[in-house]
């Protein structure tokens, strides 16, 4: 994977969720709805932080350290429509963040240029990662990221409270 695959990544992400929040703006709840999203936004940065250190600590290779950046980037897409939707995030009451995350990722051009390969574990780390069991029957590959990413999303709420 290129730096300009992973920036390319990076701007869609950031585009994707400067739209959201802009959508609200002009409804009388934005102020809520703008700290919310942003709430996320920082949230998913701060995990992308995270798992580049995971990736750092367990030798991954380069280009393995470039996916599990972009798993940890794009994990918690869904939460965006989640919110402005429902405006909760809580699952229970709207809708799986994980597997909207994953309609997003499939619907979007977000991952335009990266390989099948890189997409499929990115799509599938955003939608496995809140989980309570992994499906048994994952490829171990996968699995690598999904617990890479699963990992650094409950590092980072842990360190919230």
């Amino acid at each position: 994977m290129t730096f300009h695959q992973i920036d390319f990544c990076r701007k869609s992400f950031m585009q994707y969720a400067e739209e959201k929040l802009h959508s609200g703006k002009n409804t009388p709840d934005y102020a809520f709805i703008k700290e919310n999203i942003l709430l996320k936004l920082h949230h998913s940065m701060r995990v992308c932080g995270i798992a580049k250190r995971i990736a750092n600590e367990e030798a991954f290779s380069e280009s393995e350290k470039n996916t599990a950046y972009l798993c940890a980037l794009f994990h918690d897409i869904g939460r965006f429509d989640q919110f402005l939707k429902f405006k909760t995030f809580l699952d229970a009451k709207s809708v799986n963040h994980a597997e909207c995350g994953y309609e997003i990722l499939i619907n979007s051009a977000v991952l335009d240029g990266v390989d099948v390969e890189t997409r499929s574990i990115i799509m599938n780390s955003t939608r496995f990662h809140n989980r309570q069991n992994v499906p048994e029957n994952i490829d171990p590959y996968l699995l690598k990221f999904v617990n890479l990413t699963r990992d650094a999303d409950k590092i980072d709420i842990l360190e919230l409270f």
